[in-house]
């Protein structure tokens, strides 16, 4: 299951994921709402339990609040990628049935 949710937000280099370069634009906020709802349509995946965010240069993941409001001059971008922490992380923690 775990793969199939890095799928569905990364993208698997043939199907661009929710944090696609497209997705966004400047300034353009992070929802959790929207996060919570694209991790939840991955089959087995019963319930989100939990969103930490990492930014740029931010060496500890957070919790993330309702709302991740990102400067009027950036782009969000979250590769969560960990030999690219500079572009991002994401870490979900999900309850799975399979």
């Amino acid at each position: 299951m775990r793969d199939a949710v890095l799928r569905r937000l990364r993208g698997d280099g043939v199907t661009p994921g929710y944090f696609a370069p497209d997705t966004f634009t400047f300034g353009a906020p992070l929802q959790r709402l929207t996060i919570e709802a694209v991790v939840g349509a991955v089959p087995g995946v019963l319930a989100v339990k939990d969103i930490r965010i990492g930014a740029r240069a931010v060496h500890h993941m957070r919790p993330m609040e309702d709302l991740y409001v990102v400067p009027d001059d950036q782009i969000l971008r979250l590769a969560s990628d960990p030999r690219t922490p500079e572009r991002g992380s994401i870490r979900v923690i999900t309850e799975g049935g399979v």
